[in-house]
């Protein structure tokens, strides 16, 4: 890494998952925001990372292959930013490419359920973006909208799909202490995102015990108390402090490059990727 202060951005989707935009795109973003380091963390999907990279040469930004898997541990549901993983490990793609597919049977089965209430929907219905994306509720949301169901993804979230719905279906996430084990073999670096304000000490320690290397402590609109709170543990537990945008589409007051990292933590990712690899 270059000598001087570098600027990192390590939270953000594009339209393999649940963003709006193409890998290039999210690379050109960061280039105009003075962002020297970026990582494409799609939702249980590592299909945009080559695309990245490449556009990364051209505007010089070094881009960390990257994913947020879906994760549970003791019943609780959480995200695990995956960062420097290995595309040619077998494992790894496997994993991923399980979970994605789950995110696909979700869907399916929610629709089937509508269509027993009555809701003129099908799978035809949702704009997939790439034929790789992970597929996710908002996906199902927008679908409504455009058909005239509901009037914004809001309302479908509201009256039809959401949580407490009679057509909800659980997202089969992978196991966390799978993930980050599965990680640490291929030398790449599990950490925890955007734990909020309640999220339990006891499975932070668990996962500590796992392997977990970091925690994410920057991130959009998360609380003082939050970010305290945060930075404690980073430093009880030995965790790298990380951070990003979680950018996913132009038009909210989320940007690429906001919030942004230091070198400190960038360096500190990249020693002990290089440690797990030696």
């Amino acid at each position: 890494m270059a000598s001087g202060e570098m600027y990192g951005d390590l939270h953000m989707h594009s339209y393999y998952s649940d963003g709006k935009h193409s890998p290039t795109d999210l690379v050109e973003r960061a280039a105009k925001a003075g962002i020297d380091v970026i990582s494409l963390t799609d939702h249980d999907n590592y299909r945009g990372i080559t695309e990245a990279i490449e556009a990364g040469r051209k505007h010089w930004i070094e881009v960390i292959p990257g994913a947020e898997i879906s994760s549970r541990l003791d019943g609780r549901e959480m995200h695990i930013l995956c960062y420097y993983i290995d595309l040619t490990d077998e494992k790894t793609t496997r994993l991923l490419d399980m979970v994605c597919d789950t995110r696909l049977k979700r869907i399916q089965k929610m629709i089937a359920e509508l269509q027993k209430t009555g809701v003129d929907i099908c799978f035809e219905d949702l704009a997939i973006p790439h034929p790789k994306t992970s597929l996710g509720r908002l996906h199902l949301a927008e679908a409504m909208v455009k058909k005239g169901i509901v009037s914004n993804n809001g309302e479908a979230f509201k009256l039809y799909i959401g949580d407490d719905s009679d057509v909800y279906e659980p997202h089969q996430s992978a196991n966390a202490e799978e993930v980050i084990k599965t990680m640490l073999a291929s030398g790449a670096l599990p950490v925890l995102a955007h734990p909020g304000e309640d999220f339990p000490e006891e499975i932070l320690k668990k996962m500590v015990e796992f392997g977990l290397v970091g925690i994410e402590g920057l991130y959009p609109n998360s609380h003082e108390k939050t970010r305290r709170q945060i930075l404690h543990w980073a430093k009880h537990y030995g965790l790298i402090l990380t951070g990003g945008s979680d950018f996913h589409y132009e038009g909210g007051h989320i940007q690429v490059g906001n919030p942004k990292i230091k070198s400190i933590s960038l360096e500190a990712l990249k020693l002990k990727h290089n440690s797990l690899k030696s």
